[in-house]
């Protein structure tokens, strides 16, 4: 029993809610964004980033916004900086602009996007927002960090099987005795 509790803090890890840590958080006119980003630190690969847009007065949340989020590098991203590959051909877009929407999102309040991060380095992330007659962006720097390494960010991918072809060995050598 005490072995099955390890192994399951172990594989649980870090538990992130409502999409990962905050960003930063601006106010204009009446709305109140709040930007997540998952993982923490923001690292080179997929992100996942959650925009939660509130009026400043209820504090209620906006639930018919258009969010749109747009990522550029402020670096020259042909130096020798280390470029990440994701491992799903799908993420890779030849435009650098989002639609965050509630649809993806866990957490129905917030509206969400799944960023492709090719390199680590600084970035540049323009979060606009529209709702109703109002429309406003601003613009806010992030330091990308490098990417975890394959083997440390797959390794409970990669313990599964030998675990379940152990507990089967396990289980054929308890009942062989």
């Amino acid at each position: 029993m005490r072995f099955a509790v390890f192994f399951w803090i172990l594989w649980t890890g870090t538990v992130f809610a409502d999409g990962g840590s905050v960003l930063f958080q601006e106010r204009q006119g009446e709305y109140e964004i709040t930007v997540f980003g998952l993982p923490s630190p923001l690292r080179a690969g997929p992100a996942d980033l959650s925009v939660l847009v509130q009026e400043v007065t209820t504090r209620e949340p906006v639930l018919d916004a258009k969010v749109g989020l747009s990522l550029k590098p402020l670096f020259d991203a042909s130096g020798q900086r280390e470029v990440w590959t994701p491992p799903c051909c799908s993420m890779k877009r030849s435009d650098d602009s989002y639609e965050a929407t509630r649809e993806r999102a866990q957490n129905k309040l917030m509206y969400h996007a799944l960023i492709p991060i090719p390199a680590a380095g600084e970035w540049e992330l323009t979060v606009e927002v529209r709702h109703r007659n109002a429309a406003f962006y601003f613009v806010k720097t992030l330091m990308i960090a490098a990417p975890s390494k394959p083997l440390l960010t797959y390794w409970p991918l990669l313990v599964l099987p030998v675990a379940a072809v152990g507990g089967f060995a396990l289980n054929r050598y308890l009942r062989a005795r």
